[in-house]
């Protein structure tokens, strides 16, 4: 499944194809599913390169729906750098701050 979400929010053609309340309803999955997996979970990866397509390609930037606890959660992974964690994830949490830096500011 999450491979159909990125695939589904790489494209700002396809990213729009999903209602504002599913999109809501994603961003709440996808939080919670970064926040409980396992550090070393390579999930995680999954659920946040489809969390950075939905920040870009979607509607989200104009609704911002659970901005704070996205950047927050994103900052806690990026300064996770070193521990026990899943390969990538500390830098992709970091990539996706700096690409989203306004709208998440």
């Amino acid at each position: 499944m999450l491979r159909f979400c990125r695939d589904l929010f790489h494209d700002s053609a396809t990213a729009t194809l999903l209602l504002t309340n599913d999109m809501m309803v994603l961003v709440d999955i996808l939080l919670r599913a970064i926040q409980d997996l396992p550090a070393e979970e390579p999930l995680r990866e999954d659920a946040l390169l489809v969390l950075k397509g939905l920040l870009v390609n979607s509607t989200w930037p104009e609704r911002q729906y659970r901005k704070d606890e996205i950047r927050d959660t994103l900052e806690s992974l990026a300064s996770m750098d070193g521990k026990r964690i899943f390969e990538g994830v500390p830098e992709l949490a970091t990539a996706i701050l700096e690409d989203n830096k306004a709208a998440l500011a």
